[in-house]
């Protein structure tokens, strides 16, 4: 989204960002609290993820097999370009 559309990629990274401050700014507000602290720290350690490079045309394919294994995974897009490092 940052190469096809910088605007619309900064105002989605400042609304990510700000998710991300009221997150952490109530597990802070409540630092007392050891099970917000450890409910936390779990959940942050407990996420899993999973790089797969495929081409474009298998995409399909990928996403019904990620489906099957697992329906509520998040998924993520993006597209590359290779560039050749040989001369």
């Amino acid at each position: 989204m940052v190469t096809k559309k910088p605007v619309l990629g900064a105002f989605i990274g400042l609304f990510e960002s700000a998710i991300w401050i009221l997150a952490v700014s109530q597990v802070i507000k409540d630092i007392n609290d050891p099970f917000l602290i450890a409910a936390y720290a779990f959940s942050f350690a407990a996420v899993t993820i999973s790089w797969c490079i495929v081409p474009r045309r298998k995409l399909s394919k990928v996403l019904i097999t990620i489906k099957s294994v697992n329906p509520d995974a998040y998924v993520t897009t993006d597209f590359a370009n290779p560039i050749s490092l040989r001369k």
